[in-house]
């Protein structure tokens, strides 16, 4: 009996002491992820995804929960993105969904996001639609208001009087044209034409024609990805357009002026007040070459990536938890936050207030103007 007794007496023993060195299984906070990984965005949806997932491997847990990212291709159709934002919602329990290029796509899933009150955020989307899209709607990206209307104010103070305008056909890119033909014109300046074309175009030469009789100071063309930016500097060039261009702000990534430096020297660029060479954005291109093994091209939209995980990890650790009326308190009361993308505020509708300045690609660098 005195044998069984010590027996049971080392099980139980054994038992605590397995117990005690056990990992405890954490609480799993989940976030959707919706964006383009295939498809003509798959380019600028892999920057924003990879920004987004770097943050996430540096910090994915607290205070003893881990944080799970679940991927969704949205291929930057509307349909589809609803249908994933259900899915990540309704199967895999996430009351967080990013968003992550397309302006049209984030639109779609807004009307679900209030129906559901779950978070819907998008580090890109600047569709101006957006602003009054729902009270659980978020962005870090400014408004296309609030950059074309300082690109209008730019061009204006910098001594254009004739725009020419060259859009390509999307929610963003039209709402960038059309608030800056309103504001530029309620400044005294004069759009001399105006012409759009489809994404899957590839001869420009008919716009370009009208454009050069119009005789412009300056052409704005704005356009939603890299690929289309490149053709549109390319062609350009070819047709020996001389006249200034001004572009939005895919004209600044690097895959675009690198792709043919000479198409794009001399081309400005309105973009947010980030610095390349700040500390935030520096740690961000070393990190990201380390994991990914390659320099990443299409800075901005990465860091937007990077910072909108890093708030929303902010938002998750400060309310234990994602519970969507804790977060949405959260992140309603944000003052200014810094990142790589730079430094920034949400305003009352949940939009990212931002510095715009100008820059000019020199020698196949951005530079400063004002």
């Amino acid at each position: 009996m005195k044998t069984k007794i010590l027996f049971l007496v080392g099980m139980i023993a054994v038992a605590f002491l397995l117990a005690g060195c056990a990992q405890p299984q954490g609480e799993t906070v989940k976030i959707g992820f919706a964006g383009p990984m295939s498809g003509a965005m798959a380019y600028t949806g892999e920057a924003v995804k990879n920004g987004f997932e770097l943050a996430h491997s540096q910090k994915s847990t607290f205070k003893g929960k881990q944080i799970e990212i679940i991927y969704e291709d949205e291929k930057c159709n509307p349909a589809e993105a609803l249908s994933a934002a259900k899915k990540l919602v309704e199967i895999d329990d996430s009351n967080i969904v990013v968003s992550g290029v397309c302006s049209s796509s984030t639109l779609a899933i807004a009307p679900y996001a209030q129906e559901k009150k779950i978070i819907l955020i998008s580090p890109v989307a600047a569709t101006p639609a957006l602003t009054n899209a729902g009270e659980y709607v978020f962005r870090i990206a400014s408004s296309s208001v609030h950059m074309a209307s300082n690109a209008a104010r730019i061009a204006k103070e910098s001594g254009y009087e004739k725009v020419a305008v060259l859009f390509e056909v999307n929610d963003y890119t039209v709402a960038w044209k059309d608030v800056f033909k309103r504001e530029f014109e309620k400044l005294g300046g004069e759009i001399v034409a105006e012409d759009g074309f489809n994404s899957a175009d590839k001869e420009l030469k008919t716009q370009f024609l009208k454009i050069k009789e119009t005789n412009p100071d300056l052409i704005l063309t704005t356009t939603l990805s890299a690929p289309t930016a490149i053709m549109v500097l390319k062609q350009a060039k070819e047709l020996g357009v001389n006249t200034r261009m001004l572009g939005n702000e895919t004209f600044s990534f690097k895959s675009v002026i690198s792709a043919d430096t000479e198409a794009a020297e001399g081309m400005l660029i309105t973009t947010y007040a980030y610095d390349l060479n700040s500390a935030e954005m520096q740690k961000f291109l070393s990190d990201y070459k380390q994991k990914y093994n390659k320099d990443v091209t299409e800075e901005i939209y990465s860091a937007l990536g990077y910072d909108t995980y890093n708030l929303l990890y902010d938002a998750i650790s400060s309310c234990n938890g994602n519970n969507a009326e804790c977060i949405k308190a959260y992140l309603s009361n944000q003052k200014e936050h810094t990142g790589a993308s730079g430094t920034y505020h949400l305003d009352a509708n949940g939009d990212a207030i931002r510095q715009v300045v100008l820059r000019k690609v020199e020698n196949g660098k951005l530079v400063l103007v004002k």
